[in-house]
């Protein structure tokens, strides 16, 4: 299938243009919106094409001419159960539940709280570029929030747990206009994955009444946690240590031993060739904080298998173009032997 030009607003590591390839979706140019100077290194690394457009709040919708694909995974940390949950806000506490609202908001100098309201910038430019297709991805957040969004984009989005493709369990909500489906569930498990792994372990904060209150608040005792499931916890931003406990990016090996997930474990938790963030002047840090930031490829791969052809190099209607025009003419297929459908 072929399309025109694809913008990625929060591209990072290039988890996008890594899933169109991996979908066989062919574009002209892909544009790649990030400021994070060590996930542009690996992007640029791993596919030379991409053309880095810079802060998506400097973006003009009119500057990208033939936009089929415009996708974003913007910010989470206000809307996540882990993070703020501040939501959409200014500095100041006021809520923002309209393009109107933080435009005016923007030009008045006012100043945001976190990153998540960056949500507004991605339908502001969907607003100017109206391409065919959209993808928006973002975590499982508060219904209050969720349902804004859907009711900003006007679609209810597809919860897809990545657990169904790779053994990593991390819920993530996908807002698009491709007409798709939830990928097949193939219930991986992490010893396919990670040679004499067992299942995901993670060191977590638990409430203990024992604990002396403070603040109001009840204290916390920290426990290993051992998953049931066999597969691994989320792939954060960072992992923790398991030498002294702490953080949720572990393992457990057939042995009973517990260890720490190595970059090659993330990148392959995430879909990703192992190797692709193995890029000259990028930190172990800053690899692990990219990758945890990024989608599921396969995920996005699936979705990406949905998209219609756009172009075609050839006048001559293709076979995939003459099939569909036979299943919407009749509602069925045509035959395998059939060279042309009927009524071409």
């Amino acid at each position: 299938m072929k399309i025109n030009n694809v913008l990625s607003l929060f591209d990072g590591i290039g988890c996008g243009i890594q899933a169109l390839k991996d979908a066989n979706v062919k574009f002209d140019k892909y544009y790649s919106s990030e400021v994070d100077k060590g996930a542009i290194k690996v992007a640029l690394f791993n596919h030379p094409e991409i053309i880095p457009v810079g802060d998506v709040r400097n973006l003009i919708g009119k500057n990208f001419k033939k936009i089929d694909l415009l996708i974003a995974g913007s910010p989470c940390q206000n809307f996540s159960f882990c993070g703020t949950r501040k939501g959409m806000t200014t500095k100041e506490g006021v809520e923002v539940t309209t393009l109107q609202q933080y435009l005016q908001l923007k030009a008045d100098g006012f100043e945001f709280e976190g990153e998540s309201y960056l949500f507004w910038e991605f339908v502001r430019l969907l607003d100017e570029i109206k391409p065919k297709y959209f993808l928006l991805e973002n975590v499982r957040m508060h219904k209050r929030w969720s349902k804004l969004i859907t009711d900003i984009l006007g679609i209810e989005p597809l919860k897809i747990n990545s657990s169904r493709v790779v053994p990593q369990n991390r819920f993530r909500n996908y807002w698009t206009n491709i007409t798709t489906d939830l990928p097949e569930d193939r219930s991986p498990e992490l010893s396919n994955f990670i040679r004499q792994a067992k299942t995901g372990v993670g060191f977590r904060g638990v409430k203990d009444p024992n604990k002396p209150i403070k603040n109001g608040k009840v204290g916390y005792t920290v426990k290993l946690q051992v998953r049931k499931d066999n597969i691994a916890n989320a792939v954060l931003t960072s992992l923790g240590n398991a030498k002294t406990g702490n953080g949720t990016g572990h393992y457990m090996t057939v042995d009973n031993i517990i260890k720490t997930l190595t970059v090659n474990d993330c990148e392959v938790l995430q879909g990703l060739p192992k190797g692709y963030t193995d890029v000259p002047g990028v930190s172990t840090t800053k690899k692990i904080h990219a990758i945890g930031n990024g989608w599921t490829v396969p995920v996005i791969t699936h979705i990406f298998s949905k998209i219609k052809s756009t172009k075609s190099k050839s006048k001559n209607p293709s076979w995939e173009e003459r099939q569909e025009f036979e299943k919407e003419r009749t509602g069925k297929e045509a035959p395998v032997w059939s060279h042309v459908p009927q009524g071409w």
